[in-house]
Parts: structure tokens; sequence; C-alpha cells
């Protein structure tokens, strides 16, 4: 092989490797990309946009998920006898200092009338929109209580954990800001 076609071989090889290097390059950027969260489906696992449920508030009137667009959401399934969702309660109250967050309880024992919720509510010194729905419980799978919803802005779930520390909220709340 003379001179010449070693400078040809050897130039080939440097394209194709600069050429590998920018289509890796243009790919990881491609895959970095934030995702358009209209294209997401709805869902009731982390990753899904929230399904837009309807559960009624203690004043009788309707709430939706899709109230809260624009917002952190946190969704917190819950029922009064439950030692662990009175605990998750009292995290709850210092999360609701927070500006950038709206909390949402949903009492899932239909075994609770409204009368005794706002009770409820007055007693735990809750501060936010507290609902019942059983229906809502069923569409979301719940299995164990306190479930815990965090949503972003755009109403994709971005965590479902139970029983949920200040610390953690803080966490998650911030890696979505």
């Amino acid at each position: 092989m003379d001179g010449a076609a070693k400078k040809y071989i050897m130039l080939a090889f440097i394209m194709l490797i600069l050429s590998s290097a920018a289509y890796l390059g243009w790919l990881n950027d491609q895959n970095t990309q934030t995702p358009d969260t209209e294209s997401i489906p709805f869902g009731v696992e982390k990753g899904y946009r929230l399904r837009d449920v309807e559960v009624t508030g203690l004043d009788g009137k309707p709430v939706l998920f899709s109230d809260y667009r624009g917002s952190i959401l946190v969704v917190d399934f819950m029922a009064p006898w439950c030692s662990p969702c009175k605990e998750q309660i009292k995290v709850l109250i210092q999360l609701s200092q927070r500006t950038d967050v709206e909390i949402l309880s949903i009492n899932v024992d239909p075994e609770y009338n409204s009368t005794y919720l706002t009770r409820f509510r007055d007693d735990e010194e809750m501060t936010w929109t507290l609902t019942s729905s059983a229906e809502a419980a069923v569409e979301y799978k719940v299995t164990a209580i306190p479930l815990i919803l965090v949503a972003d802005r755009d109403g994709v779930i971005r965590y479902k954990g139970h029983y949920t520390t200040l610390t953690n909220f803080q966490q998650i709340i911030d890696e979505i800001r």
C-alpha cells in the first residue's frame, strides 16, 4: 500500500469517527429534550397524566384534578380511622406552608359523611381541600393508605408512594420546579 492510499484510508477513518461522534451528540440531545406533555397518556402510575377524576368536596361541590393544572398537586388518599394517615396529615400541614404546592386529601371510606369529615378536618387543622370518594380510590387502584401522588404543573404524576416525609416531599417538589 502506497502513502497516498494510507492517507485516504486514514482520512476516511477520521471522517467516520467525527460523523459518528456528531450523530451520537445529536441523539443524546434528542433524548434529553423535554417531552411534549400533551402527548403523555392518562393513567394512574408515575409518568402518566392524572386521570381527571371528579371528587365531591365537603360543601357538595365537585372538584376535578384538572382544577389544579398550573400548580404542583399533592393528592393524599386517606381515611379518618387510619393512624398513618393522621401522621401524614402532620407532614402535610408543614408542607402546606409552601406557596408553590396545592394539597388535596381524599377520604376513601364511604362510611364517613360530610359533617363528620368537616369536624375531622377542623380537628386535624387541615387548611386544604378535603373530599370524599371511594370511586376515586378504585380508579387510582388504592390498595393501602395513605397513598400519595405528586403531579407537576401539567398534571403528570412524578411520584407515587405511601407515607412520605417532609424531606422527601421537598426533594420531589424541588426536582419538579
